[in-house]
């Protein structure tokens, strides 16, 4: 019995731990603790590897002791590029200039310079690019933050070798929009010369040995650019448009030579000077479409303007002088299309066609769309003419030509038929209802104060708001008044 009464005592101890165990089990699983931990610092990757790219990430140290982006860059150190902050160039090992690009738009050295580092998001390195960058050396694209307004000024100035670099830029950024103007002006002065020595042989078989030793050298180089960007990225488009203007100058390349010949020695003067003035214009339309397809549209056109004068003078020979002009201008279109497909191939078509031919259709399908906007006769005939020209183009007509004929079809179209087309639209315009009640009587139902934002009247069973042309005047409930103009849903009255 002793032994009945130890072995359940037993088994209540131990039931009764189990049943503390788990009631400790069941409150420690149930509680929350709350404990302060030390600072977590999360480090990100400054480089990450992809399929077709690199991104690297420059870290805030990298991007405070840098001046701008293209400094950015050559701190960097990215393997395969050799980039230059002062002669603005991005190169690869061999020599083959790399394709700089700022949120996927192309861009140039100079206006990399203009970034400020601070603004650099990231950069993309395509280091083997394929696709529409096919054959080219290097891509690499900045990626910029929108950061509202910046104004850059930049001054260079060398003392030793004479030279000058000034820049200033300025941009705003407003939503999906960024507006942005830059200037640039260079010079320098450049003393170098070279000794040279030539041995002629005529067909006489007589020799003429000849050395040229320089004894005075000075060529003077001046270039200045003015750029207008205007960029609009919305979530499946992307527009750009540049506006510049390109002046390069020498005003002076002057070189005094004694040339030496087996029995004598005289003086040769050279002088030079030249000119070239250069607008252009750039138009880039990218949309993105569903299933990874791309469609992109590119137009530029340039015009040059260039002048070139020299002088050349030897004792014991005719001066001779030549001066020469040129004009010349150049535009190019081109249409793209990409498709993506999952495993990483892509498909590309492009199409280029014949300058004067894209701006013609261009042309021609504006001018038909403003007349199915307009409904008013007269972008028609400019539509007209632009097919005149296009015809002209296919069939190879001078550019000149096919200008003549766009004028002389649009405006002589223009000039017979506007009158008529005036009187038709005219006698088949009517007035709707609403315009009848103008110069009627109307009666108001509420009183009617500009100040007080109030006013209604009910005419022909329709309640309108009423306003008064003069804030001032005050027309009372039940007055009458007369119906000056119709200005939206607005009556705009008087006094009757």
């Amino acid at each position: 019995m002793e032994k009945k009464i130890a072995t359940f005592l037993m088994l209540m101890v131990c039931a009764f731990d189990l049943s503390v165990s788990a009631q400790d089990f069941s409150t420690q699983r149930d509680s929350v603790m709350t404990d302060t931990l030390p600072e977590i610092i999360v480090k990100a990757k400054e480089r990450i590897e992809t399929a077709d790219k690199v991104i690297l990430m420059p870290t805030a140290s990298l991007r405070k002791h840098s001046a701008n982006a293209l400094d950015l860059t050559g701190l960097m150190g990215i393997a395969g590029l050799i980039v230059s902050p002062q002669e603005k160039s991005v190169t690869t090992h061999t020599g083959a200039e790399a394709v700089l690009c700022i949120n996927g738009v192309v861009a140039r050295a100079e206006d990399v310079a203009m970034l400020q580092a601070q603004d650099v998001v990231k950069m993309e390195y395509l280091r083997a690019p394929s696709g529409k960058w096919a054959g080219k050396a290097a891509v690499l694209n900045y990626i910029v933050r929108n950061s509202g307004g910046n104004v850059y000024l930049s001054a260079d100035e060398g003392f030793i070798y004479q030279r000058g670099e000034y820049v200033a830029a300025v941009d705003y950024t407003r939503g999906k929009t960024k507006l942005r103007l830059a200037a640039m002006s260079k010079w320098d002065r450049d003393h170098s010369y070279v000794e040279e020595s030539g041995l002629y042989t005529f067909t006489n078989g007589y020799q003429l040995t000849r050395y040229y030793n320089p004894d005075h050298a000075l060529t003077r180089h001046h270039n200045e650019d003015v750029r207008f960007e205007l960029n609009n990225k919305g979530d499946a488009h992307r527009f750009n448009l540049t506006l510049g203007l390109d002046a390069s100058t020498i005003p002076t390349h002057d070189m005094t030579t004694a040339v030496i010949y087996l029995n004598d020695t005289t003086s040769m003067h050279r002088h030079a000077n030249s000119k070239a003035l250069s607008p252009n214009i750039f138009l880039e339309y990218t949309k993105w479409l569903p299933s990874n397809q791309i469609i992109q549209f590119v137009a530029s056109g340039s015009y040059g303007h260039n002048t070139y004068h020299s002088l050349y003078e030897e004792t014991g020979q005719n001066t001779v002088t030549s001066h020469v002009k040129e004009d010349n201008f150049a535009l190019a279109g081109q249409g793209r299309y990409f498709k993506t497909f999952t495993n990483q191939l892509m498909f590309m078509l492009m199409a280029g066609m014949d300058p004067c031919i894209f701006l013609w259709v261009i042309l021609l399908i504006a001018f038909v769309v403003g007349e199915l906007i307009t409904v008013g006769l007269t972008s028609i005939w400019f539509a007209a003419g632009s097919l005149v020209a296009l015809l002209a183009a296919v069939l190879g007509a001078n550019p000149v030509v096919q200008i003549i004929l766009f004028l002389a079809v649009a405006v002589g179209l223009l000039a017979a038929t506007r009158p008529w087309a005036k009187k038709y639209i005219n006698s088949r315009t009517q007035r709707t209802n609403a315009d009848r009640i103008i110069g009627e009587t109307i009666r108001i139902t509420e009183r009617v104060s500009n100040m007080d934002q109030t006013g209604m009247a009910v005419v022909n069973g329709q309640v309108w708001t009423v306003r008064t042309r003069d804030d001032r005047e005050i027309i009372e409930q039940g007055a009458y008044a007369r119906v000056l103009e119709i200005s939206g849903v607005k009556l705009i009255v008087e006094k009757a």
